[in-house]
């Protein structure tokens, strides 16, 4: 498995040399400040730092990102387009510890508890913002038709008619 993530890490670089960015940190002390949960409380003020995440602009930092997210094998627990499996779904705009840009790159960098590992130590910042292009475009995909949506049984609450399963 260690081998693995050297070889991916070896795969990166060469596809970060060969990448053209702009500046891709945002300051520790900045970052930080970012806060996990829209909750505030009592009457202060939203204390979330103004920040303009690097290379998002860019057409093919989703592009790249993807490249990453395959290559570090995301999809061994996110499944292939993010659809969820061991991990959660990325493709539904929903995310536990937030959706704003930088909440992506602190859940990736930092990692989360329940198996989300930590990658600050293995992927330069260019990288990871490239993750969080492609989170992001994954997450924005509506599909054809909508989200799914929840409909009653046949026979089920609502009806008069009681489900009743196993029995003929």
């Amino acid at each position: 498995m260690k081998t693995f993530f050297l070889a991916a890490i070896a795969a990166a670089g060469a596809t970060l040399a060969a990448a053209e960015t702009a500046e891709t940190t945002v300051p520790a002390e900045t970052l930080l400040q970012v806060p996990v949960s829209p909750l505030i409380p009592g009457n202060a003020a939203d204390a979330r730092p103004k920040i303009d995440p690097p290379g998002l602009d860019d057409p093919d930092a989703a592009q790249r990102g993807e490249v990453f997210f395959n290559q570090f094998n995301c999809s061994g627990c996110h499944a292939p387009g993010g659809g969820g499996g061991m991990g959660p779904a990325l493709s539904n705009r929903f995310f536990l510890y937030g959706g704003a840009p930088e909440n992506i790159y602190l859940t990736i960098a930092q990692g989360r508890p329940h198996g989300m590992p930590a990658f600050s130590s293995l992927l330069p910042p260019q990288a990871i913002w490239e993750l969080v292009a492609y989170v992001r475009k994954l997450s924005q995909s509506q599909p054809e038709g909508g989200w799914g949506k929840t409909i009653p049984a046949p026979g089920g609450a609502g009806t008069g008619q009681g489900v009743r399963m196993g029995v003929r």
